[in-house]
């Protein structure tokens, strides 16, 4: 048996029940603090002798070690054993039928009858009863009912039954059968090996997916027993839009996302309605008129929203999920954006590979938290390879082309000149290969450039632009299932969501060629 030797101290465990079908009643003989579960922290502490897992569950606890004497031996013991002896096997089928002229319960193809004794158990016997509830169906509607057992306590020995409800002490006395989770597009995808746009192509009958690819995903919709949610929960107001309001002029960057968007409102028969502002809008008025136009929610790709804006909308129960701001303004936004760090990380990492030293960065506004991040990737890649940075090497400027085309002229004009740029966005990337064209260098023979975004244009310019891959699409379709479910009253895990970069290397980063080497 594991163990490990403690100090007289407090220690916080994290206990976790990893079995799929199996309940755990955990105790040390001794006291312990309960301060958290699976919701987090309990709003204050609670003294427990015992603490019960159901599958998936999690418990925070406090184990006060100076209690046990020096030297003493504490077990954490599963009280529940290996589970049910059981002396008796009964099988029970709960069904609805005819019933003197009506619809009522059958029990094993019975109608039920309070004089019948299906089983007479004796206090102190243990029964393994394998029921199987099923809906019972009545005229215009249906229901699931659970088995209650009165004056006695139920446990689980299969993940398809959930407790009616728990006491303190874990135990329930009833079960009710698990709804089956419902196929998502991503669920369909991941099976086909396909993107979640892909499957939305083929169910909106779109032409421009290739047959076996078409076939493939239909079959897989009709396997995992796919519907469309247009009939779900966030149906109750099928006119009620989201807003994605925009600041400034649609770019590539945004364009992506908002793709992503309405895809994903396509799916839950949701419409999008795209804003475009200069800066978010305010005032309590605002915030009126987006509620008397009947919005469900809003995501936002301002650069900077500011607390009071958002305080509004909140005050009018508006939903908000910010896109990649600048600044997260509090800790309570929900926003989407993806890992910044490790997409500097992995840019930069790839030019010292092809064995480029003078590695510039052209990075967005200096507060932006996404510049910062990416900024800090470029800086531990170069710190990791022993490479120094001269300060004039690193520009903060913003994400657009002209920025780019500005900043990237400096950089160039610098004694010596950078033979690597790393621009924090697609469209500044573009517009320092349009910089170094302007003064005859050649990308990438003369200069290696990678972008972040892999937006559009990255595969538009000449030569393709290298670039780290934002799953734009993929965070405009977080962005609006996060926003549908805060308007439907759901508890998000995380209120700030990163999505996974990646690399995507193309023809505007080669190795150092041995004559640019020796001028290094």
């Amino acid at each position: 048996m594991a163990g490990v030797a403690v100090a007289r101290a407090r220690y916080r465990l994290r206990l976790c029940n990893g079995s799929n079908a199996r309940v755990y009643e955990l105790a040390t003989g001794g006291p312990m603090i309960q301060i958290g579960s699976d919701g987090g922290l309990l709003s204050a502490p609670r003294t427990v002798k015992q603490i019960r897992l159901s599958p998936g569950g999690g418990a925070d606890v406090v184990v006060d070690c100076p209690a046990y004497k020096l030297g003493q031996h504490v077990e954490l013991r599963n009280l529940a054993g290996q589970g049910a002896h059981a002396k008796v096997t009964r099988d029970f089928e709960f069904s609805s039928g005819s019933v003197n002229g009506g619809v009522g319960w059958l029990i094993n193809g019975r109608p039920f009858d309070p004089k019948h004794m299906e089983a007479r158990p004796k206090r102190g016997d243990v029964e393994l009863r394998d029921a199987q509830p099923v809906r019972h169906r009545y005229p215009g509607g249906a229901a699931e009912h659970g088995e209650q057992l009165h004056g006695g306590d139920l446990g689980s020995v299969s993940a398809e039954l959930v407790p009616l409800a728990q006491v303190d002490d874990g135990r329930s006395g009833g079960l009710m059968p698990r709804s089956p989770r419902r196929a998502t597009l991503a669920t369909v995808a991941a099976s086909a090996g396909v993107s979640v746009s892909t499957v939305s192509k083929v169910l909106n009958g779109r032409s421009d997916v290739a047959p076996a690819t078409r076939s493939l995903v239909q079959s897989l919709l009709l396997e995992h027993g796919y519907v469309a949610p247009a009939s779900g929960r966030w149906q109750a107001e099928p006119s009620a839009p989201v807003e994605v309001q925009v600041d400034g002029e649609l770019c590539a960057y945004s364009s992506e996302i908002i793709k992503g968007a309405v895809e994903a409102g396509a799916e839950f028969g949701v419409a999008v309605v795209v804003a475009t502002t200069t800066g978010m809008a305010g005032g309590a008025s605002w915030a009126r008129d987006l509620v008397a136009a009947g919005r469900r929610a809003m995501i936002t790709l301002i650069k900077e929203p500011r607390p009071a804006q958002l305080a509004v909308l909140s005050r009018v129960s508006l939903p908000v999920v910010v896109i990649d701001p600048l600044n997260v303004p509090d800790t309570l936004v929900t926003s989407v954006g993806s890992t910044n760090f490790a997409g500097g990380l992995a840019a930069t990492q790839h030019l010292l590979t092809l064995g480029h030293r003078r590695i510039a960065y052209l990075g967005g506004p200096a507060t932006a938290a996404s510049n910062q991040a990416r900024m800090y990737g470029y800086r531990a890649a170069m710190e990791a390879a022993g490479v120094p940075v001269p300060p004039q090497y690193v520009r903060a400027a913003g994400y657009c082309h002209p920025d780019g085309l500005k900043e990237g002229a400096i950089l160039l004009d610098l004694e010596p000149p950078p033979t690597a740029i790393f621009a924090a966005s697609d469209e500044s990337a573009l517009g320092v290969i349009q910089a170094a064209s302007a003064r005859g260098l050649r990308v990438p023979e003369d200069l290696s450039v990678v972008g972040f975004d892999d937006s559009r244009i990255a595969s538009m310019t000449s030569p393709q632009l290298t670039t780290v891959r934002q799953p734009l699409r993929e965070m405009g379709l977080v962005a609006l299932r996060t926003a549908l479910r805060l308007a439907a009253g759901e508890k998000i895990e995380s209120r700030h969501i990163e999505l996974a970069t990646e690399l995507v290397v193309r023809g505007s980063s080669i190795a150092l060629s041995l004559e640019r080497e020796s001028d290094s």
